[in-house]
């Protein structure tokens, strides 16, 4: 599946939605309702903006790559996994996660999340995250990060960690 320069909103999907090698070029998903389960292997989103989307089954983008994605406005309620995604240039603004999030030996370069919520565990073991901001993040549970490559650059503004957090490198 390829969509160059499209533009859906109020997407309202209750079936399943399991696929691989989604491509998203150009492309703004407003105001999208994933009811159930998203599963996209080998996706690749470049300039996709998604704005106050709800993702109310489990996500999942194993490989996902993108770079010049947004995610605005949005709340996942269920579990999300990006393991080893590469993600470039990607912004995570005024997302909730409520399920458990993994980012397991993803690359994270230039990414921003700025106020996002960690409801559940969220894990970045084996990831490397180069040149990233986290700003008024809260992660209420536990942070796992075995093995993480944090880069001098990354930086934690006004972040909270009140579940238990352990950056091992």
């Amino acid at each position: 599946v390829s969509c160059t320069s499209c533009s859906l909103t109020r997407v309202d999907t209750s079936m399943r939605v399991d696929g691989r090698d989604v491509t998203l070029s150009d492309t703004l998903l407003s105001r999208p309702y994933f009811r159930s389960v998203l599963s996209i292997r080998n996706a690749h989103f470049t300039k996709t903006h998604f704005d106050e989307a709800t993702f109310a089954g489990p996500v999942s983008f194993p490989a996902l790559k993108g770079s010049d994605l947004k995610v605005t406005n949005a709340e996942f309620k269920d579990s999300v996994v990006f393991r080893s995604a590469t993600l470039k240039s990607v912004t995570f603004e005024n997302v909730t996660f409520a399920g458990d999030v993994e980012f397991d030996d993803a690359v994270i370069t230039s990414t921003r999340f700025v106020n996002v919520t960690f409801s559940s565990a969220a894990s970045f073991t084996g990831a490397k995250i180069k040149s990233s901001i986290f700003e008024n993040v809260v992660f209420k549970q536990r942070v796992q990060s075995k093995h993480t490559e944090l880069s001098p650059n990354t930086q934690f503004i006004n972040c909270s960690f009140p579940g238990t957090s352990s950056f091992v490198y």
